[in-house]
Formats: C-alpha cells, structure tokens, sequence
C-alpha cells in the first residue's frame, strides 16, 4: 500500500476486506511500508477483519511496517497485540501460517 488510507478511501478499501472475507481467508498481511497514514475509519476496519478472521479460526491480519517509522510507532500504539507487525513480508507471511503456536 502506498499513499494514505482516509475516509475517502475507506469504501474500496473496506470492499477489499469484506471480499476476503466473503473467500474465507485465513489470514491477511497488508505492507504499509510505503503508506503515509491511516486514520480511525480504514484502522477500525481492518482491526475488525483481523477479529473477523480469527472469530472464524483464522490468523487474523499482520501488518509490514518499517522500523522506527511514525506509522510503525502509530499502530503500535493503538492496536497493541490485535494486529502484530513485522519488518519484512516474509516474517509476516510466516507468522500468519503458524497458527498453532509452535
């Protein structure tokens, strides 16, 4: 994802999420490292498909953020462990497939 996530892109981008649903996917990993900000409308839905997944028996979502950027320090602040991010899209992709722990 590159640019900024806002209200006026919130409908695509809340499309997107439902038709991930809509396929039953286990898990979802969004690369932010290009992304600019995010505000609450784009956040809280995908925090809610993250929930969606994992109410489902799914991995949830995992975001890709570069270290030490203010959209890293953002998300970190706001979504805790509901959303986990990683540094690379491999690590991402690998944590999302472990959905046993081990």
């Amino acid at each position: 994802m590159e640019g900024s996530l806002h209200e006026h892109t919130a409908i695509r981008w809340r499309g997107l999420l439902l038709g991930l649903l809509a396929q039953k996917a286990n898990g979802l990993v969004v690369d932010l490292r290009g992304c600019e900000s995010i505000d609450d409308h784009c956040l809280n839905a995908l925090l809610a498909t993250g929930a969606a997944l994992k109410a489902g028996g799914g991995a949830g979502v995992a975001v890709v953020l570069l270290p030490g950027s203010a959209m890293n320090q953002t998300l970190g602040r706001s979504c805790g462990d509901e959303m986990p991010s990683y540094t690379s899209t491999r690590a991402a992709l690998l944590a999302l497939g472990n959905t046993n722990g081990t």
